[in-house]
């Protein structure tokens, strides 16, 4: 039997409250703001979630590795014009036997090294920094007039700085043997597997003052950085030059990202690979006012040679060091903060979901045609992506500023769009099939109650 006109208007007035309820039977063809709503406070909770996914992911291996590409890309974009740092290699003064005051053993000449030093001070250098292991071991100094040399090293007029890796677990003012040296004493350690950073300072104790670094005793410390950006974003502390890294039994290190640029520069143009005195004078003018590094550029047995990303070859520590000079010295890195990182994945997300929502609300009440919001979304996603990359990536040698993890970030945000559609589309069944089923409810009641 036909449904009569009264049953008619009471099934469409049911139909009608349930959809003021955020049920419907039907699909509308135009959002309301009540649906624009909706769809923004969706859009915040699939941003947080996503940024809580991409934070689970970068403490993961397969994180890691995307932030090691990204670093690697960001290096290919950085250049170096003036270097301000030489090497000195001596490969051929091997460390050779010694019988000195009854004592034997085997360590590099301290006469050659002190003879090479005053060679290298009379060309007038900014500072010296040794590449070598001069602390003592457990039967004391390696060369047993250590501390005769030390003496020379402190009376120079250029001031001179020698490596320690042996005694580094001990105070700074223990590494070469007693404090009257600690002036002297940097740690040459280098991170084996990841020399993306190095170490400006180590400290073995909380309550201990923490122990130079060779790089940051020849380069003096941080130069301001040219980039108004980076110095506006590190007043306000939304970057960093320097991380604090705790490894445990009170040991800590402050380390700074370090810019390979000059890399290439420095292993064909400014190495004079000589332990003659005369050579050095003769190139006295590639020294004059410069940072000298003197250490081994090639070793037989590679222990001091290590991985650095973008280049094939294991790179010799001395050079290590030397970038990580220039970098402390002329050329400053930044990078963001763990909120920071953090904030930025928020808001290129809220930059996309806030555009798109505003449009909607542009066209609320101005046409009867439905706006392609899926189309519309995947249009501001990619010119948010596009800008990003230019402002990260491309313009990173003015910006100084080093975002790794712009390859994870940019990805997750491409997934907002399929993520998004998947669960609008799953909403969309769950509502219809819901509006469906309530329709047939009542059309079984009507029937009913016909009969």
């Amino acid at each position: 039997m036909t449904p009569s006109k009264k049953t008619r208007k009471a099934r469409n007035r049911k139909l009608n409250r349930l959809a003021s309820r955020g049920i419907s039977a039907m699909p509308k063809s135009q959002s309301s703001g009540k649906q624009l709503l909706w769809d923004f406070g969706k859009g915040l909770l699939l941003m947080a979630l996503l940024a809580l996914i991409t934070v689970g992911v970068e403490h993961t291996s397969f994180g890691k590795r995307v932030e090691l590409f990204g670093y690697d890309w960001l290096q290919r974009h950085l250049a170096s014009e003036h270097v301000p740092v030489v090497v000195v290699d001596i490969s051929d003064l091997k460390p050779t036997p010694f019988r000195v005051d009854g004592q034997t053993g085997i360590a590099t000449s301290r006469e050659t090294l002190q003879t090479l030093i005053e060679a290298i001070t009379a060309q007038d250098p900014r500072a010296i920094g040794v590449d070598i292991d001069f602390s003592p071991d457990s039967f004391g100094y390696v060369w047993p007039r250590d501390p005769k040399f030390f003496e020379f090293c402190l009376k120079n007029r250029v001031p001179v700085f020698l490596g320690i890796s042996r005694s580094v677990s001990l105070l700074p003012n223990q590494w070469l043997g007693t404090e009257d040296y600690e002036s002297l004493a940097t740690s040459i350690i280098i991170p084996n597997g990841d020399t993306r950073k190095m170490a400006k300072w180590i400290r073995v104790s909380r309550d201990s003052t923490p122990g130079r670094t060779l790089s940051a005793a020849v380069a003096g410390g941080f130069q301001e950085t040219q980039s108004g950006l980076s110095r506006w974003l590190h007043d306000h502390k939304l970057v960093e030059q320097v991380s604090e890294r705790d490894l445990g039994q009170d040991i800590a290190i402050g380390e700074f990202p370090v810019d390979y640029s000059p890399l290439r520069t420095l292993m064909e143009d400014k190495t004079l690979q000589t332990i003659n005195p005369d050579v050095i004078r003769d190139q006295g003018h590639l020294l004059r006012g410069k940072i000298v590094l003197v250490g081994r550029g090639i070793t037989d047995d590679k222990v001091d040679h290590f991985r650095v990303a973008g280049f094939e070859e294991e790179i010799p520590g001395v050079y290590i060091h030397a970038c990580a000079a220039y970098t402390l010295h002329d050329a400053p890195l930044y990078e963001l903060t763990r909120a920071s990182r953090l904030g930025i994945d928020l808001l290129l997300s809220f930059v996309v979901l806030l555009s798109v929502i505003a449009i909607r609300f542009y066209y609320l009440n101005r046409t009867t045609r439905r706006v392609a919001t899926h189309r519309l979304q995947i249009i501001l996603t990619m010119l948010v992506i596009i800008g990003a990359f230019i402002a990260g990536v491309t313009f990173v040698g003015q910006t100084r500023l080093m975002w790794s993890d712009f390859v994870l970030v940019l990805g997750v945000l491409v997934l907002h769009i399929p993520i998004e559609r998947l669960l609008e589309k799953g909403h969309k069944t769950k509502k219809r099939e819901q509006g469906q089923l309530i329709r047939d409810l009542i059309l079984e009641k009507e029937r009913a109650e016909t009969k």
